[in-house]
């Protein structure tokens, strides 16, 4: 519904947003080097709230663009070690074969004892599979939404959709939790991308009555918010 262009550098954090959030529609993968700067320098990777999403976001580019991996890697030299930790993190999640071969060698070629120990360490757990993990917190929804940005892949809007039911579920405090935020992200992200609309007009047509009944509260709260915008633009004139 709510269409931006994606900027042609990253030098703001409106150009670091709309990079983001509009990957998908037009992607941009050489700019990649200078958000990961830019977020490292604004202090994004030091918030552990949007640290889950920022590695599920580098981990889907990390997949689709085996080729860049090493320059993108190699990038992150002069990068605080905890933010690099968070590189490494989407690195893992990432799990494509060219990932894990770098990873692997990534512990022999640093020079900070504790950076390949901490790089050998993660090599010796298994990385989730958002398209499968089990969605127990919050930040798993941040991580799919974070997946479909950097992807356009509906697979990951249509498993936040099927936890909408859980926003009425008052006997598990989580559960309930987590639906309610599913719901309000579900129209927070149909009025700014109109692939999610079409997803949600999809999904009403195979969907269960209660769900059905929550993408369409999703799709008329977008509505709703469009109608205000367009009113309060035309008040300006």
């Amino acid at each position: 519904m709510n269409k931006e262009k994606t900027p042609r550098a990253i030098k703001t954090e409106t150009d670091l947003g709309q990079w983001t959030t509009y990957f998908y529609l037009d992607p941009k993968p050489d700019l990649t080097i200078s958000a990961i700067r830019l977020s490292s320098k604004n202090g994004d990777y030091d918030r552990p709230e949007i640290q889950p999403a920022e590695q599920a976001f580098l981990a889907t580019l990390f997949r689709q663009y085996p080729e860049k991996l090493q320059t993108w890697i190699s990038s992150l030299k002069g990068l605080p070690r905890a933010h690099k930790e968070i590189i490494y993190k989407a690195l893992w999640i990432c799990n494509s074969e060219e990932g894990r071969k770098l990873l692997t060698s990534l512990p022999e070629r640093s020079s900070s004892k504790a950076e390949s120990e901490f790089l050998r360490r993660l090599t010796q757990k298994s990385p989730p599979d958002l398209l499968t993990m089990t969605i127990t917190d919050p930040s798993h929804l941040d991580m799919l939404w974070a997946a479909f940005m950097a992807s356009g892949d509906e697979r990951y809007v249509k498993r936040i959709i099927r936890v909408l039911p859980w926003s009425e579920d008052e006997r598990n405090r989580t559960k309930l939790m987590i639906g309610e935020m599913a719901a309000w992200s579900l129209a927070s992200n149909v009025f700014q991308h109109e692939k999610v609309l079409e997803i949600c007009q999809a999904e009403i047509q195979k969907s269960s009555p209660k769900v059905k009944r929550h993408l369409l509260r999703a799709i008329k709260t977008a509505e709703e918010k469009l109608k205000r915008q367009k009113a309060g633009k035309n008040s300006k004139k």
